[in-house]
């Protein structure tokens, strides 16, 4: 009878595993990848004064339109400077962006796009 075995390693396009040995390689494949999306939206973004949501393919989060509030994402500082005429100048890493809605650029090893500009909120999507 053959041991189970399993391997993790890191890519530049995410993580990959490989588990020898049948029937136990779709449970461990399974159990693994849960651990990592759990891992990710718990540890991955936050921010005082946001709404966040994250999930396999990066983080929404919306900004109160007034205030200077900053949030980590996957590791990067983000904050909204400002908005004018539905183009929002945001921080990233340091670095500032500015982006009308829908149109995507990156900034911080990140994807940012800007989902939406309200009277109150602004949406932005950012991805690994």
């Amino acid at each position: 009878m053959r041991t189970p075995y399993f391997v993790l390693w890191s890519t530049s396009s995410g993580a990959r595993a490989s588990v020898g040995s049948g029937p136990v390689k779709h449970r461990a494949v399974t159990s693994l990848m849960s651990v990592l999306l759990a891992v990710l939206v718990v540890a991955g973004c936050g921010g005082q004064g946001t709404r966040t949501e994250c999930g396999p393919g990066g983080c929404t989060v919306t900004f109160p339109r007034g205030g200077t509030v900053s949030v980590s994402l996957l590791g990067v500082e983000a904050r909204l400077v400002e908005v004018r005429t539905g183009t929002a100048r945001l921080e990233i890493a340091g670095q500032q962006i500015a982006l009308p809605v829908g149109v995507e650029t990156e900034a911080g090893g990140l994807r940012i796009t800007v989902e939406r500009v309200t009277d109150g909120e602004v949406v932005v999507r950012v991805r690994p």
